[in-house]
């Protein structure tokens, strides 16, 4: 359906007008919250991808010392190596 506008009254040119531009307030809107939401999800791909290469670079470096309590003097092995290393 093709309608031709003959003429327009002053107050149907001025609800035209408004409608056209509500729409393409509308039309920024949208633009704008899509941009939001892409750069969150570029911001979350990067912190997930900083995380991946953290605990490659932990399993590069060998296993987290861990601190086990040893004949329950309540120190643990690195301290005990530690004094038997210094006396």
């Amino acid at each position: 359906m093709l309608y031709t506008i003959q003429s327009l009254t002053k107050e149907e040119e001025e609800i035209l007008t408004r409608a056209t531009d509500l729409c393409e307030e509308k039309n920024v809107q949208i633009i704008f919250n899509y941009s939001l939401i892409l750069l969150y999800l570029i911001i979350q791909f990067v912190i997930i991808l900083q995380l991946s290469l953290i605990t490659e670079q932990d399993n590069i470096d060998g296993p987290i010392p861990q601190f086990n309590v040893d004949n329950g003097k309540g120190r643990s092995k690195m301290q005990s190596q530690y004094m038997d290393v210094t006396g």
